[in-house]
Parts: C-alpha cells; sequence; structure tokens
C-alpha cells in the first residue's frame, strides 16, 4: 500500500465559501524521506509507484475517513483523465490538484523534462482534461506565467506552491510567500480571474488567519502523514 499524506486546507472566514473546497488535499507521501529534504521537494524524486497506486490505496480504504480531493502528478502518460476521473468519481474524489507540479522544478531541469515530453504543457492539458470530465480542479503554480495558463481554462481554485529552489534555506520566509502570491493574485486579475486563490504555510500560519498574506484566500498547510480508513476485508 502506498503511503498517503493529507495537505489541510483553511479557508477565510467570509471568502469563497461557496466554492465547495475540500477540508484537504490527498496525496501519495514520496517514496524517499530524509530530514534534510522536506516533503514538498522529495514528491518530486522519480521514485514514486505512480498515481495507479495512489488510486489503489484510496479505493482499499473505508471507513470514517472518506476524501473528496486527491493530488498526484500529471505530467505522467500513464495518467487518463477520461478513465481515471471516472473511477475517482466512482471513489467519492470531487477535487483533483497537480501536486507535484512540474512548475517548482528550476529552468534547466524544467527543460529535461520538456525535451522527454514531461512538462509543464502536459500537465495543463491533464489538468484540463480532468476539469472537462466534471471533477474540480485546484491548479498549483510557482510562477505568474503558469497563473495566466490556468486562468485560460478557468481553474476552480490556484494554489500557490514554492518551488524547489525557495527550500534551499530551509522553509520559505513569509515574505517571500507573500510576495510570490501577490504577483499571483496580480496576474489572475489581469486574466479576469477571480476565484479563489491559495497560499502555502506551516501548521502554525495557518491556524492564524491574522498572519495570512492579504493576497490569499485561504491557507494550504503542510503535508503530514494521513490517518486513512482501515483496508477493506
Amino acid at each position: 500500500m502506498t503511503n498517503v499524506l493529507t495537505w489541510p486546507l483553511h479557508l477565510r472566514e467570509n471568502r469563497h465559501r461557496d466554492a465547495g473546497l475540500p477540508d484537504c488535499f490527498y496525496s501519495a507521501a514520496p517514496a524517499f524521506e530524509h530530514e534534510s529534504m522536506p516533503p514538498e521537494v522529495a514528491m518530486l524524486l522519480p521514485a514514486s509507484d505512480g498515481a495507479s497506486a495512489f488510486f489503489r490505496t484510496l479505493a482499499a480504504t473505508r471507513g470514517d475517513v472518506n476524501p473528496s480531493a486527491a493530488a498526484f502528478f500529471m505530467a505522467d502518460p500513464f495518467v487518463s483523465a477520461r478513465e481515471d476521473g471516472r473511477r475517482l468519481a466512482e471513489m467519492g474524489i470531487r477535487w483533483v490538484a497537480n501536486i507535484p507540479s512540474v512548475d517548482q522544478h528550476d529552468e534547466e531541469f524544467t527543460q529535461f523534462l520538456d525535451d522527454v515530453g514531461l512538462n509543464l504543457d502536459m500537465e495543463r492539458r491533464v489538468l484540463g482534461a480532468f476539469k472537462a470530465a466534471g471533477l474540480k480542479i485546484a491548479a498549483a503554480v510557482s510562477s505568474v506565467d503558469s497563473a495566466a495558463q490556468v486562468a485560460a481554462f478557468d481553474a476552480d481554485a490556484v494554489f500557490v506552491l514554492p518551488r524547489v529552489s525557495d527550500f534551499a534555506a530551509g522553509f520559505p520566509s513569509p515574505r517571500q510567500r507573500s510576495a510570490t502570491a501577490q504577483s499571483i493574485r496580480s496576474a489572475l486579475h489581469a486574466a479576469a480571474w477571480s476565484g479563489p486563490l491559495l497560499g502555502y504555510g506551516d501548521e502554525r500560519e495557518a491556524a492564524q488567519p491574522s498572519q495570512w498574506p492579504e493576497a490569499v484566500d485561504g491557507i494550504v498547510g503542510r503535508p503530514v502523514a494521513a490517518a486513512l480508513a482501515k483496508e477493506r476485508s
């Protein structure tokens, strides 16, 4: 069974309560873990069992926890929005997110992925295909250019996820995350997109809305090990 993480979501009291956003997103935990490498970075290593193994884990659980939102790598030739979208919907999944995202990589590594076809264009096509299949999408972006792209196909929510390089000196500072969120908010506004913009923060920040950047409508907390329901017998 694939280990699973949960990414808790906190919304401002009076913003976008009618968007139907989930309480959290579930994703596969990274196959490689080390205290020096945060999970947001480790998830990008090519060591996971892929989305299919994650879907099997979700399908094999039951009980009090019934995930309604799944996050997985979408620049994956084995992911089918048509088939996997149907499969996820049958499990009660209503939201999907592209976590981790190609957009988190630096320019050099992004070019390498582009050379082998596992690029941002593919990721965005798959993300848009899941929306066309009837699921709601929370589009993870790390740059202004990507924000403009997801606004073009009317993402239901946008999540600002720090780049790998942002973790070079530890967890990115509030100032850095706030500046990125504001730049992306401006790009989305220029593209006439007005849905919920979700920032990123640690557990302490997530519990204190007064510390959130003004640009964001909510905060996605850093991932923690999920207490999934029991396996079916």
